[in-house]
């Protein structure tokens, strides 16, 4: 006992040594409680990857037994390459979950494409076209209700219901470089029926022409951008009719047809996403983008 101003104070006692021992051990416990989830999510991952590696290797095998040429293995796995980043663009620009994984292991699939010989080119070919059919999955998957999709590249665009195809058709986009149709993603804003198309340039401008009138057009920019008929076209829609004498001041000229179809279906609100369509690499397609985050172009008027 100790002897303080006259009165007598208890020493000061230490607690057990188990005290501090048990406490570590429950700080252990609960670390060990809290990274099991994490390590278990780690533990599916990785099941699902080897997963992933066996069904191409499978794949592959078959590749490498089967009769076709390493250059026609290479051809048709670059077709598939192209498609695949092209979904990968769409699926980006429709804000859908999960694209980075299945598009980064797709991009190291196809590096194997450019080897002399055929194991590797089958190896690479059966990971393009595994990936591909992910990223079809993954967009399929995560699509909206409706969405409208639209490929420069390629002057087409489908419509979608519920990951669903009910409308395709040939198109004519707006004439590159200055009347290009604008890239990104962007949604129906309004619809009109009958519709006249006036010119927002002068009289007396190369790209003036005269009031021209449209049975319906559905709107998807501020800036005059349309999905409308246009009896005047004579010539066929589809690849190539952009840079044509059909080609449109911005507006997308759709076949009658259609048209009446997409104008009925298409309300307002529903995305319209035009994509470059040139195969490339996800990020090389996004860089093309010409609208804001709220789908305004930053390339000033079109027009039909």
């Amino acid at each position: 006992m100790e002897l303080l101003r006259g009165r007598r104070i208890p020493a000061r006692r230490h607690p057990p040594l188990e005290y501090p021992i048990a406490l570590a051990l429950a700080g252990v416990l609960v670390l060990m409680v809290l990274a099991a989830p994490r390590q278990a999510a780690s533990s599916r991952l990785q099941s699902a990857a080897l997963a992933d590696q066996a069904a191409v290797h499978r794949a592959a095998a078959e590749l490498v037994a089967g009769g076709e040429s390493v250059d026609t293995l290479r051809a048709e796995a670059q077709a598939t390459l192209a498609g695949a980043r092209d979904t990968a663009v769409v699926a980006t620009w429709l804000g859908v979950a999960g694209v980075g994984p299945p598009d980064r292991a797709l991009e190291r699939a196809a590096d194997g494409l450019n080897a002399a010989e055929r194991r590797p080119v089958a190896e690479a070919a059966a990971g393009v076209r595994f990936y591909a059919d992910r990223l079809r999955g993954v967009l399929v998957g995560g699509m909206p209700e409706k969405a409208i999709v639209l490929s420069i590249q390629d002057q087409h665009l489908t419509a979608y219901e519920r990951g669903r195809v009910v409308l395709e058709t040939p198109v004519t986009s707006g004439r590159p470089p200055d009347l290009a149709t604008d890239v990104g993603p962007m949604s129906v804003l309004r619809k009109d029926s009958p519709w006249t198309m006036h010119s927002p340039w002068p009289k007396g401008s190369a790209n003036w022409y005269p009031d021209t009138q449209v049975q319906m057009v559905v709107w998807f920019t501020s800036t005059g951008e349309g999905l409308h008929d246009a009896a005047w076209q004579h010539g066929p829609y589809g690849p190539g009719s952009n840079t044509g004498p059909d080609a449109s001041h911005g507006c997308v000229h759709v076949p009658l047809d259609a048209e009446r179809v997409l104008y009925e279906w298409a309300r307002v609100g529903v995305p319209v996403i035009v994509y470059p369509g040139d195969g490339s690499p996800l990020e090389a397609q996004l860089k093309q983008r010409t609208v804001d985050a709220n789908g305004d172009p930053n390339t000033g008027a079109r027009g039909a």
